[in-house]
C-alpha cells in the first residue's frame, strides 16, 4: 500500500505512520492523543495578531491531519474490502474526534471573533444613535433659530408699520395745517384786495359826485363804511363759525376709523371752500345790489322804491329784466 507523504505538518510525521497498525491494530488513539498534545502545546493570547494567526494555523493543521489520516483509511479500504466496516468506523471516529478537536482548539479565536463582531456592531449602533441624536439636536436648533428669526422679522415689521403710520399722521396733520393757513391767507388777501378795490371805486365815485352833493357823498361814505364793517364782521363770523365747525367735525371724525382720515379731511376741505365761495358770492351779490341801488337813486328813484325794485328783479318776478351777478 502506498502512503502519500504529508509534507509541512507539525502534528503528524508521515514517515512514522503505519496505516495498518493505526486502523487495524488499535494505534489510532495514541496518534490522536499526540496530535492533541501538540495542538494544545501553546497558550493562546487573543490580544495579539501573531497569537491569533497561530491559533488559526494550528486549527488548519488539525484539519490537515484529519484529511491525511482519513485518506490513509480510504486507501486501506481499497486494499481490504473485508475490513471496510472497521475502517469506516475508525475513519468516522477520527473525523469526529479531530473535528471536535479543531473546534475546541479554535474556540477561543472563534469566541474572540464573535465578541469583536458584537463589539463592532455595538460601536456602529452607538455611532448611529449618536449621529441621530446630533442630527435631531441640530434640527431642533435650526427650528429654534428660524422661529426666533421669524419673531424678530414680525417685530421689525410691526415697528416699521407703527413708524410709517405715525409719520403719515404727522404729514397729514402738517398738510392740513398748511392748507388751512394758506386758505386763511388767501381769504384775507382776497378780502384786502376787494376792500382796496372797493375803496378805490368808491373814492372815484365820491370824486365824481363832489360837485353834485356834498351831503350825499358823506351819507354814501357812511353807508360804505357800515357796509365794509358789516361785511368784514360777517366774513369773520363765517370764517370763525366754519373754523369751529371744521374743528368739531375733525375731532369727531378722529374718534372714528383712522383709515378714513384722508377722505374725511378732503370732504371737510371741500365744505369749507364751498362755504367760503358762498360767503364770497353773498358779498358779491350785495355789492352788485348796492351799485344798482346807487344807480337808481342817482337817477331820481327814492331809496325805498329802489330797494323794492331790486328785490323784485332778483326774485325774477319782473319780465325781461335780470341782474348779472
Amino acid at each position: 500500500m502506498t502512503v502519500e507523504t504529508f509534507e509541512g505538518t507539525e502534528l503528524i510525521v508521515a514517515e512514522q505512520i503505519n496505516a495498518v497498525e493505526i486502523f487495524t491494530g488499535g494505534k489510532v488513539d495514541p496518534i490522536l492523543e499526540d496530535i492533541t498534545r501538540k495542538a494544545k502545546s501553546f497558550t493562546p493570547d487573543l490580544s495579539t495578531a501573531t497569537s491569533r494567526k497561530q491559533i488559526a494555523s494550528m486549527a488548519y493543521e488539525v484539519a490537515r491531519s484529519k484529511t491525511f489520516l482519513d485518506k490513509l483509511g480510504k486507501e486501506l479500504v481499497a486494499d481490504w474490502k473485508e475490513k471496510v466496516k472497521t475502517v469506516d468506523e475508525t475513519r468516522k471516529h477520527i473525523r469526529d474526534y479531530l473535528d471536535n478537536l479543531k473546534d475546541e482548539v479554535r474556540k477561543p479565536l472563534t469566541e474572540w471573533e464573535e465578541e469583536q463582531k458584537r463589539i463592532e456592531e455595538e460601536k456602529i449602533r452607538a455611532r448611529e444613535e449618536a449621529e441621530r441624536q446630533e442630527r435631531e439636536r441640530k434640527e431642533a436648533e435650526l427650528r429654534a433659530r428660524e422661529e426666533e428669526l421669524a419673531k424678530k422679522e414680525a417685530e421689525l415689521k410691526r415697528l416699521e408699520e407703527e413708524r410709517r403710520q405715525k409719520e403719515e399722521a404727522e404729514r397729514l396733520a402738517k398738510e392740513q395745517a398748511e392748507r388751512e393757513a394758506r386758505l386763511q391767507k388767501e381769504a384775507e388777501e382776497r378780502a384786502r384786495k376787494e376792500t382796496e378795490e372797493k375803496a378805490e371805486r368808491e373814492k372815484e365815485e365820491i370824486r365824481r359826485r363832489e360837485y353834485e352833493a356834498k351831503m350825499a357823498a358823506e351819507k354814501a361814505e357812511k353807508e360804505r363804511q357800515e357796509a365794509i364793517e358789516r361785511a368784514e364782521r360777517e366774513k369773520q363770523e363765517a370764517i370763525e363759525a366754519e373754523r369751529r365747525r371744521a374743528a368739531e367735525e375733525a375731532e369727531r371724525k378722529e374718534k372714528e376709523r383712522k383709515q378714513r382720515e384722508l377722505e374725511e379731511q378732503e370732504r371737510r376741505e371741500a365744505e369749507r371752500l364751498a362755504a367760503e365761495r358762498k360767503a364770497a358770492d353773498h358779498q358779491h351779490r350785495a355789492e352788485i345790489n348796492r351799485q344798482a341801488l346807487e344807480d337808481l337813486k342817482r337817477n331820481g328813484i327814492p331809496e325805498d322804491m329802489a330797494k323794492y325794485v331790486i328785490k323784485m328783479i332778483a326774485k325774477g318776478v319782473i319780465s325781461n329784466v335780470t341782474i348779472n351777478y
